[in-house]
């Protein structure tokens, strides 16, 4: 049996738990068992009718479930446990790792990990990240870099074209905004310039101003807002410019070769950011937690800008395509059926 420890809520958002549901959509579901702290991933996870179990505990103080957990990898027969989670200490590893394999997605490389296979999707990363760590001895083995992005199969399929000129721009922040960077940036968008785009809005299960927004929405036409939605790649896929912040959304976004604006909110998201940007695949904001205001007069600019230099989005269209092809999430679940 294959276990899959991850967490979604209104604190840490959907994006772990959305890419381990791609993982186990590619394995076999009568041997995958999800486990989970709270009742916000359960009702995601049955809407999708993957087996579940529900711990009912405090997400952030993981070292707490400790013998719940062993429990559940015994009377399960668990002998290869996902986890996707950054509340994770050094003991839980050697705990763990005493009762099943373990396969440890991470993109923060926070200590040496004592467990079986590390997998790190950030585009461009490579071993360098880990070798302040002496993984020599050890039989850890690393599956890095933007192949191992966990989409779902519709990202893989019918990438779009890009027009000569832009009808349509998608907008999210990700999971959450608590910057309530979407607000403001249709405030900004409300000059005049922007009257002939269409907004499509796209927010998660927690966003906290669906009520402001939706009020916008009434009075402006060109304001469409999808929220918790299970196809946001159809939305992508009409839209010819992205707003995005970091996180799995942009490589979503490269998958579908959409011309992208980027910008960050976590300390996570930069080393993306910065590889994507570095290499012409996204335009770069800035991050909203320095100086908000200038990150949506970035954008603002950026978005005149690509609308006017239809060669420049074919071109970052074109590079993103290359980096991903949306089949990360099968080749993941082909490195855990191997393991013995």
């Amino acid at each position: 049996m294959i276990g899959i420890r991850v967490d979604a809520n209104d604190t840490i958002a959907m994006g772990h738990l959305m890419r381990c549901m791609s993982i186990a959509r590619q394995l076999n579901k009568k041997h995958v068992i999800f486990i989970v702290s709270d009742e916000c991933a359960k009702d995601v996870l049955d809407i999708d009718e993957f087996s579940c179990i529900c711990m009912n505990n405090d997400y952030a103080k993981k070292e707490n479930e400790l013998d719940e957990l062993i429990d559940i990898i015994k009377e399960n027969n668990i002998d290869r446990l996902v986890i996707d989670s950054y509340e994770i200490s050094l003991r839980y590893f050697e705990e763990i790792k005493k009762y099943t394999k373990i396969i440890y997605i991470d993109d923060i490389n926070k200590f040496k990990y004592p467990v079986d296979v590390i997998i790190n999707y950030t585009y461009n990363v490579d071993m360098k990240l880990y070798n302040e760590w002496d993984y020599s001895n050890d039989s850890v083995k690393f599956y890095l870099g933007s192949e191992y992005v966990p989409l779902r199969i519709e990202f893989a399929e019918n990438r779009i074209n890009i027009k000569e000129n832009v009808g349509s721009i998608f907008i999210t922040t990700g999971g959450t905004d608590s910057y309530g960077m979407i607000i403001k940036l249709l405030k900004k968008m409300k000059s005049g310039k922007f009257d002939f785009i269409k907004k499509n809005i796209v927010v998660g299960k927690f966003y906290n101003d669906s009520e402001e927004l939706d009020k916008m929405a009434k009075v402006d036409n060109t304001i469409s807002v999808y929220q918790n939605i299970p196809n946001i790649c159809d939305i992508m896929k009409k839209s010819d410019i992205a707003i995005s912040a970091g996180g799995t959304t942009l490589a979503e976004l490269c998958a579908c070769g959409l011309p992208t604006i980027c910008f960050a909110m976590a300390d996570n998201q930069l080393a993306g950011i910065t590889a994507y940007s570095s290499d012409a695949v996204m335009v770069y904001a800035g991050d909203v937690r320095e100086n908000i205001d200038a990150v949506v007069d970035n954008i603002i600019g950026y978005i005149e800008f690509l609308c006017n230099n239809y060669n420049i989005r074919n071109k970052m269209g074109s590079n993103a395509k290359k980096i991903i092809d949306g089949k990360g999430a099968k080749r993941i679940a082909e490195i855990i059926e191997k393991i013995n």
